[in-house]
């Protein structure tokens, strides 16, 4: 039984990133279905907001600690991001010649296809696309084990439980939000020390000047919904 931490009605898995990795590799060795969504402070406040996505979100088989702010209120000790989680089980798809598609992504998904061929040159990449009217019949056509969903939040957890069971191949749906944009380098991710110091936000706001009410959210609005829910518990 995996413990769990809850941050604002969202139930997180305290999970390393190794726990976290060896959880989707047995879901690819016993052919079981498991939706992985990562929840950020930003996604949490959507879904605090929002009680419909918040069961979609608690819906997930694994929930990762993809931000700063989760460790910071939790007693979660380790950051496990999306697009370092997305790497690995392509790492782990290559070494038990499973299969993977990649669903959205804004001009990326073909870019990020042909990075991850690069990283790792026996992967089978099945298909791509941006397109969600024509994507059914690329997956069923294609059968993939492992979908890559980056549609953004609400949409990518909504479009995976919603369809998840109509693909009997596919052994890890994961919502991957802007995996897609660092892996093609459309953005470049900040260096590992910079991820290391919990300042990332500060190098994507410097990157991306026009995500700055997002951040904002995540950096200033978080803590205080957090701290407001400690306080509200405490009385």
């Amino acid at each position: 039984m995996k413990q769990k931490a809850d941050l604002l009605g969202v139930s997180i898995d305290k999970l390393s990133f190794s726990e976290a990795a060896s959880f989707a590799e047995q879901a690819l060795l016993r052919k079981t279905q498991i939706k992985i969504f990562t929840p950020n402070p930003e996604i949490i406040l959507k879904a605090c907001k929002d009680p419909s996505f918040l069961n979609v979100l608690n819906s997930g088989d694994l929930l990762i600690p993809d931000g700063t702010g989760i460790i910071l209120f939790s007693k979660i000790k380790e950051t496990v991001t999306g697009v370092d989680l997305m790497l690995k089980i392509c790492e782990l798809a290559e070494k038990n010649a499973k299969s993977v598609f990649l669903l959205g992504g804004h001009n990326t998904a073909e870019k990020t296809a042909k990075k991850l061929k690069e990283m790792f040159p026996q992967l089978k990449v099945v298909g791509f696309s941006e397109d969600l009217s024509s994507c059914y019949n690329l997956i069923e056509i294609s059968e993939p084990n492992i979908v890559f969903v980056a549609l953004g939040a609400p949409k990518q957890e909504r479009w995976i439980t919603e369809n998840i069971k109509k693909f009997p191949s596919i052994n890890i749906a994961m919502g991957v939000g802007g995996a897609f944009d660092m892996i093609s380098e459309k953005i470049k991710r900040a260096p590992k020390r910079i991820r290391d110091i919990h300042l990332e936000w500060l190098w994507r706001l410097i990157q991306e000047p026009r995500r700055a009410r997002r951040i904002f959210n995540a950096v200033f609005v978080f803590p205080i919904y957090v701290l407001k829910e400690k306080t509200r518990f405490k009385k």
